[in-house]
């Protein structure tokens, strides 16, 4: 879902810095999105969020490759904590803080996906 997002994201010229805990997968997530993008150069970081300690040097990359950023979308599967989204709302980084896919609660895949789509449309 989130590469899918990003891969539109490009497509029409935003500026994105992408994060993720798998070297190969975000390897691979940027020659697919990088294929995709307009003009724009695409960065990106390791990032686990099961990690907190990986959160603020991933976000300060971000924050320095874009000169600050207006729009964060995490979409992930679930999560223990809340520690990341407690990270970015306590930094005042970013107007709008979109959270995509299970976030802290599991539940159904619809529910999850109907959820993309809005903030898809939204952004």
């Amino acid at each position: 879902m989130g590469r899918a997002l990003a891969r539109k994201m490009a497509a029409r010229g935003d500026r994105l810095f992408v994060l993720g805990r798998n070297v190969d997968d975000l390897a691979r997530s940027m020659r697919d999105l990088e294929a995709h993008a307009v003009d724009e150069e695409i960065s990106h970081a390791y990032c686990d969020l099961t990690d907190p300690s990986s959160f603020v040097p991933a976000f300060d990359r971000a924050e320095q490759a874009l000169g600050g950023f207006d729009t964060v979308v995490l979409v992930y599967g679930s999560v223990p904590d809340t520690a990341l989204y407690d990270t970015l709302k306590s930094r005042n980084s970013t107007s709008r803080l979109f959270l995509v896919g299970s976030a802290w609660v599991p539940r159904p895949l619809a529910e999850a996906t109907q959820h993309g789509a809005r903030v898809g449309m939204e952004i």
